[in-house]
């Protein structure tokens, strides 16, 4: 038997169980058993309970984070109570509190359900011919001399980096 699997023990479920649905993560976990971040990660693979337990209190803590990430994005009421003075005397006034939406909670949302549609760089395909533009702006080009809007000599406003 390993080292670490020697430490390993039962009773070290409970306490990584609470740990984790508290946020922990595994060098947080490591420092409370007293043993190493790479002990955590050995037992992991030689202890199938010790790996399911972490795995679903790990899980636990994540649902509650989406849930409130979520009701962040989207806004969100709960009642509460306010306190004031009314002739001198203190009284407790039943209340609902609004949180309106969140924007950067739904950025955030956005950019990890619909990375495609959302991330901030875009991969864009262009298509076409060149020569149809080309054909199109000569088009324009005269369009613009018979109007008067564009002089007959080689001086272009529509043209892009000397291209004529």
């Amino acid at each position: 038997m390993s080292s670490s699997t020697t430490k390993y023990r039962p009773w070290m479920l409970k306490v990584i169980e609470q740990m984790c649905k508290l946020g922990a993560i595994d060098t947080e976990i490591a420092k409370a058993l007293d043993v190493s971040v790479k002990t955590i990660y050995s037992w992991k693979k030689s202890q199938p309970e010790f790996c399911k337990v972490l795995k679903a209190a790990k899980s636990i803590a994540d649902d509650q984070v989406v849930k409130s990430l979520y009701s962040r994005a989207n806004g969100y009421s709960h009642p509460e109570e306010k306190a004031f003075q009314y002739l001198g005397k203190p009284i407790i006034v039943p209340m609902v509190k609004h949180y309106p939406p969140d924007t950067a909670a739904c950025i955030f949302w956005l950019k990890n359900r619909k990375p495609n549609e959302w991330r901030d760089k875009q991969e864009i395909q262009h298509s076409g011919d060149l020569e149809v533009y080309a054909a199109e702006k000569a088009k324009v080009e005269d369009k613009m001399k018979q109007g008067g809007l564009l002089p007959d000599d080689n001086r272009n406003p529509l043209a892009v980096h000397g291209n004529n």
